[in-house]
């Protein structure tokens, strides 16, 4: 791990032993002129960095190597400023800053969290985030207190925990109802029964119910009281519903149970709508209505009955009701026969579905028309023809009822098959063809009867004449109609002359029936052309011409008139849109308009379901009517005649509609961050693929100028730089690919009091070798919340980061540092919500204090004028800097142990020297020594005294000439007795 002390030792063996030296890449660890045989131990202290470092073992046999890796563990700090908050009774939010130290890549972080913290955090829950400083624990319990601590990960382990922080969950939303169930059910209600939560019912305020119908196809809500049953009203008849509940506390919705489905009986059809009755003739009656409003249908009408009563004249009934069935469901008239002349009736209508009769109608009276005895109005007139050609006889009659026509001949009706009986409007029309002389010379009577009263009848006589005794003057054709083909909308003009004496008559006749020329387009033109004009394609027939005089009558031979019809094929002249776009819900028309001759018929489909009933097509024209458009569809409108038949395809496009989305849940994670998570919408046709967050500090304002923050994939959104202590109004909105759904409810939340600013002012007040005292003032901002200062420092030394908590105070000493070395120091305010933003760091150097004593001292006599002095450097700790030599102090001393003149200092400046001999002393004298280690900062602390005797002398022992301050070199040290031993250090 980064700042581990390790020892390498490397032993090698030989003949001679080898040197045996460390080296850190091409750098030699050990200096050349110590460099050990056979052993040698690299002493590594305060690693910060992988490398290698090469033990070499060399003599003049050669030499060998072997590397050592020294590999640094990747080394992460703790995270910071751990925040949490309780998203909801069930969901806990955590957010945190990475550690400051982190010696290689954070690759993620791990969260622990328990509800019981005194367990060993091997036991706690854990939660592991790969990427990112935001958590969110879900499934926690309510009401309940969580501790939660978080650790940094790395490639090769991981960091510290942080220190401990709680956070308490909120109350818990009601859970289920239970035992939903239908109790009764009507046509038109639904009786519902529940029990209450089995979690948190006694928090219950309220219930949300949910129900959706199979014949709108709408969700609906209602919120009702904190009861177990309730009667749902004014629903429809005869329709499934899915129906839901959820519980509500002052927290929120709980979970819904699942739906039940239940379908309101069927009743019986309102009554039909404006009922008439008219008497159309004196034995029926038109019964006209309409059908009842769609909400009063009541299931799919099948048709209609009509209820006849007759009535007497104390309005007393008269016999049993007459029934009568309209199995057609979209008539609305009807025509009843076969009543009595001039009687009154009750009429009643009543529409007809599967579950049976409905209500009838109130009750409408009508009197059926007075009767009238058959009259006749056109009499058929005596005819005189050429046997082997035709007779015709027109007759006509009125009456209340319409009467009922018969020919006969004599006293009995005529069924001969070359007697043909055509029905004319109030009449008939008998054809005798051929006449035979002696089977169709007769008298013929038209009678006509219709029950009231007497039947009328007229007589007319047929007289045949034989071909070879034709009379004078009898009509006879020079010109008849040929066969004409005419162009539909054109005029054309048909041709026939007789003639006779006295002049005749020309009647026309299409299709042995006298032509009405009571029709505009018909005219006869000087007496015997017949003109057409606007040639119609049911003016097709066959035409002749009757001449008739007081001598006889004659017909024309037949002629084919053809009215030709320009044949176009069918094309559409109004079609509807190809695409309509609609939202869920909507009515719409579509008009589909087609020409052509022959008119085709107009059809709607869908996909191959035909929409318009076989027996109503209509022609031209045809309007599909949709109500309630649910889903995307397309619809064919299909024009067909027997020219061939074409098709247009609409295509009705549902926009994506989504509802709102649910469960809107707020938490302030700090004074600066808002957490806002929710459910998606119920109700959407179409892909959620997104949401827009609308906050504010200012609710009145239109959402147009709220705040926004957009969100992709997720249902969960953090809003950061919100200002600290403010109330805030939040909605959402689902987004899908064609649009926007509607905007949440309100909710509120209000941010957290923010934590202090920076303190202000940071400076170095006082420094000493190993204290600095720091000066500063309170933070601008919320400085009437600091509780607290946090101190962080690092060093150039240990090259690792300290921190210290500190009161509330503006003054600080910093103690126990290290001397000479280069400090940076910073410091944040701390209140109740956390650790503010810290100052920049200010730079100090500790002074450089002296040495202590070195160690070991030892003193010994080499000769009469000689002593060799020996020590051992300070501990490491104690070097206070680096050491550029000593000084050895020497002082002669008397009998008495008295000073003897001044003391003779000596300078060693061989850093790693450890003995010196002082040489020029007087013989059989003694002396005191004492060692002091030099620094750049001058000399340190003096060794303890040591007292040491010069050995005696011989004659000639002492040079004369020798001087005491002169120098004197012993070994490989160089000592020169000084006044002030440092003037030369210092230069």
């Amino acid at each position: 791990m980064p700042g581990s002390n390790l020892n390498l030792t490397c032993v090698a063996e030989g003949s001679p032993v080898p040197y045996v030296k460390w080296r850190n890449g091409s750098f030699d660890l050990t200096p050349e002129h110590s460099i050990p045989v056979g052993k040698n131990v690299l002493q590594l202290e305060n690693i910060q960095e992988s490398t290698n470092y090469t033990c070499v073992a060399a003599s003049k046999l050669g030499n060998i190597e072997s590397v050592t890796t020294i590999l640094v563990q990747e080394f992460v700090g703790v995270p910071k400023n751990v925040q949490t908050c309780s998203l909801g009774s069930s969901t806990v939010v955590i957010q945190w800053d990475s550690p400051e130290e982190h010696n290689g890549q954070v690759t993620g972080y791990k969260v622990y969290f328990t509800t019981r913290p005194k367990l060993p955090t091997t036991d706690w829950n854990t939660q592991n985030i790969d990427n990112g400083t935001l958590a969110i624990i879900s499934d926690v319990t309510p009401e309940t207190i969580y501790t939660i601590r978080i650790q940094a990960l790395t490639g090769t382990g991981s960091g510290p925990l942080s220190d401990p922080v709680q956070v308490e969950t909120q109350e818990g939303v009601p859970s289920q109802p239970l035992n939903l169930l239908v109790k009764f059910t009507s046509s038109t209600t639904v009786e519902l029964e529940w029990s209450h939560p089995e979690h948190s019912s006694e928090n219950v305020i309220g219930y949300e119910l949910y129900w959706n119908d199979t014949f709108t196809k709408k969700q609906y809500h209602r919120s009702i009281p904190p009861i177990t049953s309730y009667i749902m009203s004014n629903l429809y008849p005869d329709i499934l519903y899915h129906i839901w509940l959820a519980a509500r506390s002052k927290h929120g919705e709980g979970a819904p149970t699942q739906p039940v489905t239940v379908k309101t009986d069927q009743y019986l059809p309102d009554e039909p709508m404006n009922v008439k009755v008219e008497p159309i003739s004196s034995t029926s009656l038109q019964v006209q209505w309409k059908r009842p409003a769609n909400k009063d249908k009541n299931g799919l009408i099948r048709g209609y009955q009509i209820h006849i009563q007759e009535r007497d004249e104390n309005n007393g009934s008269v016999g049993a009701a007459i029934r009568f069935d309209v199995t057609n469901e979209v008539e609305e008239a009807y025509n009843v026969t076969g009543l009595r002349p001039d009687t009154t009736y009750t009429v009643q209508v009543a529409t007809v579905t599967w579950k049976g009769d409905g209500i009838h109608s109130h009750p409408r009276t009508s009197k059926t028309k007075r009767g009238e005895p058959p009259r006749i109005v056109t009499a058929p007139r005596n005819q005189t023809v050429i046997s082997g050609g035709v007779a015709s006889f027109v007759c006509t009659a009125l009456g209340n009822p319409k009467p009922i026509i018969e020919w006969r001949k004599g006293n009995r009706r005529l069924t001969v098959p070359h007697y043909t009986i055509q029905e004319i409007p109030d009449g008939s029309v008998l054809r005798i063809e051929p006449e035979h002389l002696k089977r169709d010379k007769s008298v013929y009577k038209c009678l006509a009867e219709n029950g009231v009263g007497e039947p009328a009848y007229a007589a007319v006589e047929l007289r045949v004449l034989p071909k070879d005794h034709i009379p004078l003057g009898f009509p006879l054709f020079t010109v008849h109609p040929r066969m004409k083909a005419v162009e539909k909308g054109r005029t054309v003009l048909l041709n026939c002359q007789a003639e006779g004496n006295p002049t005749p008559t020309i009647t026309w006749l299409k299709n042995m029936i006298p032509l009405n020329l009571d029709d505009p387009r018909l005219s006869i033109i000087q007496g015997t052309y017949l003109q057409i004009t606007q040639a119609k394609k049911e003016d097709d027939g066959t035409y002749e011409c009757l001449a008739e005089n007081s001598i006889g009558s004659s017909f024309s031979e037949q002629a084919l008139l053809y009215v030709r019809v320009r044949l176009v094929p069918p094309r559409f002249s109004t079609l509807p849109e190809p695409i309509y776009k609609v939202v869920p819900g909507l009515n719409l028309n579509l008009t589909c308009v087609a020409e052509g001759s022959p008119v085709p018929y107009v059809k709607w489909r869908n996909g191959s379901f035909d929409l318009t009933p076989e027996h109503s097509i209509p022609v031209g024209k045809n309007v599909l009517q949709l109500e309630n458009i649910q889903e995307s569809t397309n619809y064919t409108c299909v024009a067909a005649s027997k020219l061939g038949n074409i098709e247009s395809v609409t295509t009705i496009l549902v926009q994506e509609f989504v509802g709102v989305p649910r469960n809107v849940q707020t938490c302030s994670l700090s004074s600066s961050t808002v957490v806002i998570h929710w459910d998606p919408p119920e109700e959407r046709n179409g892909q959620v693929t997104g949401y827009k967050v609308y906050f504010t500090t200012r609710p009145k304002l239109p959402t147009t100028d709220w705040n926004t923050q957009n969100v992709d994939n997720s249902t969960l959104a953090i809003i950061n730089d919100v200002t600290p202590q403010t109330i805030y109004t939040i909605r959402i909105q689902a987004l899908t690919g064609t649009g926007s759904g509607p905007l949440s409810d309100l909710v509120q939340v209000e941010t957290q009091q923010g934590v202090p600013s920076q303190p202000l002012n940071l400076l170095v007040k006082f420094t000493s070798s190993t204290t600095v005292e720091l000066e500063w003032s309170h933070p601008e901002h919320s400085s009437e919340n600091v509780i607290g200062y946090e101190l962080y420092w690092n060093d150039t030394f240990t090259k690792k980061q300290y921190h210290r908590s500190i009161p509330p105070i503006t003054s600080y000493i910093m103690s126990n540092l290290y001397p000479d070395i280069l400090y940076h120091i910073w410091l944040a305010a701390r209140s109740k919500h956390g650790e503010g933003a810290p100052t920049q760091p200010v730079t100090v150097k500790t002074d450089q204090y002296l040495p202590d004593e070195p160690m070991n001292v030892k003193v010994e006599p080499i000769s009469s004028t000689s002593l060799q002095v020996q020590w051992k450097r300070p501990a490491n700790k104690d070097k206070n800097g680096l050491i550029r030599g000593y000084q050895i102090h020497i002082q002669e001393k008397d009998e008495n142990n008295g000073s003897v003149g001044a003391a003779i200092r000596f300078a060693v400046t061989n850093e790693v020297e450890e003995a010196y001999n002082v040489t020029g002393l007087r013989p059989d004298t003694t002396y005191t020594v004492q060692v002091a280690t030099v620094t750049w900062k001058g000399d340190g602390i003096h060794s303890h005294p040591r007292t040491s005797k010069t050995k005696r002398g011989g004659l000639g022992s002492m040079d004369p000439n020798l001087d005491k301050n002169i120098c004197c070199c012993c070994g490989e040290g160089t000592a020169v007795p000084q006044e002030n031993p440092l003037s030369d250090l210092e230069h």
